[in-house]
């Protein structure tokens, strides 16, 4: 699990609509039939947590802990794996803090150009 980081966007395996950059997007790894090495086949947020009902708890996905809380909180109600309201608040302030300084680190790791204008 993980968000798109591809300019073109990806299909889905299962529907084959697009998932854009900054999308959540669920893989599916396989050995390759066409080269050494891991397949990756991508489903949609719908088509992984919808009829296909393929997660049955969020701890079965890798990477999950690095979703943002808004797109954690939507595959934990999907599971019926909500906790209390005020629990609930606690994590999303717990979360806003660590997207916060992931976001900071980012762009502090961007290139600097010549005239100290970041790129990327």
């Amino acid at each position: 699990m993980e968000y798109a980081r591809v300019k073109k966007p990806s299909p889905c395996m299962h529907c084959r609509g697009a998932i854009s950059n900054g999308e959540p997007r669920f893989g599916n790894r396989f050995p390759s039939s066409h080269y050494e090495g891991m397949q990756t086949r991508w489903l949609c947020q719908g088509c992984a947590l919808g009829h296909n009902n393929l997660v049955d708890r969020i701890s079965q996905l890798a990477g999950w802990d690095r979703m943002g809380y808004d797109c954690i909180m939507e595959i934990r109600q999907t599971n019926h794996e909500m906790m209390s309201a005020k629990k609930e608040t606690q994590l999303e302030r717990a979360m806003k803090s660590r997207e916060d300084l992931s976001d900071i680190l980012v762009y502090n790791l961007r290139p600097v150009t010549s005239n100290n204008v970041r790129t990327w």
